[in-house]
Order: structure tokens, then C-alpha cells, then sequence
């Protein structure tokens, strides 16, 4: 019930407690100017609240997906090195044999200069 003095309003609360009473007993609320305003402040807050309350669940799920998926990508980076380590084994191993090859080469390649500067000397002999 909107009483629109404050002084009336006061007078109500002070010296008529039995009205008082009756209103709460019907669960009717006595208001006035600044009591009403402060009423509808904490009704906004009450609806406010609920917002945030249900911005947080739905922070919480897109939280929760992102950890999922931030496990799963873990994973597969963890794969992926594997993969990767394995790989530089086996090009360091490639490398290592291509090395040998190539120094083979190339001792066929001092035989056959060797060779060829023998027949030189014995033809300018």
C-alpha cells in the first residue's frame, strides 16, 4: 500500500502498530516515496543477481568445453612431438648414413684421380 507522505507514512509505523500488524498479516507492504524506491532498488538488485547468476553458468559451461578441449589439443600436441622426435631420429640416422656414403664416394673418386695421374706419369715418362 503506497501512502504518498512520509510524514503520514511515519505516523502509520509509529503510532498505528495494529495497521501495522494487519497489513502483514494480508502481506501487504506499507510504503512510502523513499521505502518504495529503496523497495524497487532491491527488487532491480534481486533481478540483476539472477542475471549474473545465470551469465556465470553459462561461463562456466564455455570454461568448462575450453578445458576439454584444451586437454584434447594437449594430446595431440603431445603426438605430434612424438611424431616429430621420431622424425628428426630418423633424418639424423638418414644424415649419418648419407655422410658414410659420400665419404666412400669420394675415396672412389681419389682412386680414380690417384689412377689416372699414375698413367700420366708413365706416359710423360
Amino acid at each position: 500500500m503506497y501512502v504518498p507522505s512520509e510524514a503520514v507514512y511515519y505516523e502509520i509505523m509509529q503510532e498505528h502498530e495494529d495497521l501495522h500488524m494487519y497489513a502483514h498479516e494480508y502481506r501487504v507492504m506499507v510504503v512510502s516515496p523513499n521505502t518504495f524506491s529503496h523497495f524497487l532498488q532491491v527488487v532491480l538488485m534481486g533481478i540483476e543477481r539472477s542475471k549474473l547468476h545465470e551469465q556465470a553458468k553459462r561461463i562456466w559451461e564455455i570454461l568448462k568445453g575450453v578445458q576439454k578441449e584444451t586437454r584434447k589439443f594437449g594430446d595431440r600436441l603431445s603426438v605430434l612431438h612424438r611424431h616429430i622426435t621420431n622424425a628428426k631420429g630418423a633424418m639424423d640416422t638418414v644424415s649419418g648414413e648419407y655422410m658414410k656414403l659420400s665419404g666412400k664416394v669420394d675415396e672412389i673418386k681419389l682412386i680414380d684421380a690417384y689412377d689416372k695421374s699414375k698413367e700420366r706419369t708413365k706416359s710423360g715418362e
